[in-house]
């Protein structure tokens, strides 16, 4: 809603600049929590830095986007699993981005002795900030493990990624044939360009945005658009995955409206003749 009411008139690149947006506003108000720890060791002090510099933005070039991301169902994890016990709080993650989790989680960091944050497994009680501790050493463990001890390349792009699978391509090896990816995928469920996860099995994305379209009601002619993967529906075509990168980068092509631009921009042309 901030975007679309930052000036009285939109334009086309108003508008592109809206798509493509990755703020996220529940990775501002968590590194905020993260922000108020003093760290212990190296790494936290690298990593803390990365949080510290980062934009807000879920970029696959960030590394806060990263540990933010990780973060985020670590804490989850930490606050309620204890209390609704495995099988249900799988149920519960895997709920997803925005939903109840979320919703929760907003309200009770709010108090930072809120009964939630107390493990009902051990004999003292845990507050807010023991649970963020905790949370933000297991969101680097996982990192580390992951792509090593160097805050700087955990990337949001290489944990994030998002694979076109066509319904053939589930058969082995014909998912070499048929399907895409994987792709760095940017954003996340809580932001305009979305891409969202399932918490149970992140982080692979679900959700993409599979199609932009930016129209100009003035000038028909002046109309983008773009989606996923490409025109051609045979895997060996050079139109069957064309529009991957332009999609990731959040370019666009131009919608043809009229009949001499269309003819004028054509590849080819088919003709079908009844028998």
């Amino acid at each position: 809603m901030d975007l679309l009411t930052a000036k009285d008139k939109l334009s086309i690149e108003d508008f592109r600049e809206i798509q493509a947006d990755t703020y996220s506003i529940p990775g501002e108000r968590l590194a905020e929590h993260i922000l108020h720890l003093e760290p212990e060791g190296w790494l936290e002090e690298r990593t803390m830095r990365q949080v510290q510099g980062w934009d807000f933005r879920d970029e696959v070039k960030s590394p806060g986007a990263a540990i933010l991301q990780v973060f985020y169902p670590k804490l989850v994890e930490n606050a309620f699993a204890d209390e609704l016990g495995d099988g249900l709080f799988a149920d519960y993650l895997r709920a997803g981005e925005g939903t109840f989790h979320s919703m929760a989680l907003a309200r009770i960091l709010e108090d930072p002795d809120n009964h939630w944050f107390d493990n009902v497994n051990t004999p003292q009680r845990e507050t807010r900030d023991d649970m963020v501790r905790e949370s933000f050493a297991e969101a680097i463990d996982f990192l580390g493990n992951q792509f090593g001890d160097e805050p700087r390349g955990w990337l949001w792009g290489r944990l994030h990624t998002a694979i076109f699978d066509h319904p053939l391509g589930s058969v082995r090896p014909l998912n070499l044939i048929f399907n895409r990816g994987p792709v760095a995928a940017r954003g996340s469920g809580s932001t305009v360009n979305a891409s969202g996860f399932d918490f149970g099995d992140p982080f692979a994305t679900q959700v993409v945005v599979s199609y932009r379209q930016i129209v100009d009601l003035g000038d028909l002619a002046n109309s983008l658009s773009m989606h996923t993967t490409g025109q051609s529906g045979q895997p060996f075509h050079q139109h069957y995955a064309d529009m991957l990168k332009p999609w990731q980068a959040v370019d666009y092509h131009p919608m043809l409206f009229d009949k001499e631009s269309i003819a004028a921009n054509k590849e080819g042309l088919l003709v079908l003749m009844p028998k």
